[in-house]
This record gives structure tokens, sequence and C-alpha cells, in this order.
């Protein structure tokens, strides 16, 4: 009889995890949540259409599970408010850079730590890691 693999996931330590962000000079806090999950949400916010029923929805989930609930409580009042600024599109760039932060890399730049500018040439074929035939 064949013994089961066995795997253990490790704890998460949510101090770890727990993101500072500056939104017109008041200090809220995100959560990062499991890459699983910022996957799911990301896929699911279409950033050219802010205000279709589908975004909406998901960015209201991305403030249920990625913000503290004092923070989230904070957004939603502001975004509830008509005389406040603060709306979706303000929402969007916040849950992009979180994205950029919790990735690991600055948002919208590619994950190239060496700072050198690719080689190739526009529009030339890569060969990544294509075997040589000869």
């Amino acid at each position: 009889m064949t013994t089961p693999m066995t795997f253990t996931s490790p704890e998460r330590d949510l101090d770890k995890v727990r993101t500072p962000f500056n939104l017109d000079g008041e200090i809220l806090f995100a959560i990062q949540p499991k890459a699983a999950i910022l996957l799911n949400l990301a896929k699911q916010v279409n950033v050219e259409n802010e205000e279709d029923p589908a975004n909406i929805r998901a960015l209201d989930e991305f403030v249920d599970i990625c913000m503290e609930e004092a923070t989230a409580v904070r957004l939603r009042e502001r975004m509830a408010d008509p005389e406040d600024g603060f709306d979706l599109d303000t929402l969007v760039q916040i849950m992009q850079a979180l994205q950029g932060v919790w990735a690991d890399r600055p948002t919208g730049r590619p994950n190239d730590s060496s700072g050198r500018q690719p080689t190739r040439r526009p529009g030339a074929r890569s060969t990544g890691n294509a075997r040589s035939v000869g």
C-alpha cells in the first residue's frame, strides 16, 4: 500500500499582509488576500467600463475582502456622499495600485529588476527557450 503524500498549508500572518494607503490625507488599511482570491477579483474587473453592474459587484467584493472593516465603512461612506469626489474610478486606481504592491512590483511596470531595456526588436519573434536545431 502506498503512503499518501501529506501537505501542510502555512498559517497566514495578517500583520504581514496589512497595507496602509493614503486617500486624500486619510490613512486607511487594506489586507492582502490570498493570491487565488486576488486573481479572481482582478479577472472580474473591467477597467474600461467601471459602471458595468458586474464591475460594481466585483469592486464591492474587493472592498469586502481586501479592506479592514473600518476602511470598508469609510470608503462606502465616501462613495455614498453626493458631495464627495471619491467614486469607482478612484477605487479602481486603489485596487490596481494595491495589486502592484502585493505583486511585489510597481503597478504598470515590467517585472524586470535589472533596469535594462529589452534588446529584442519591435515586431521580432521571441525565441524564448527554443532549442537550437542543428
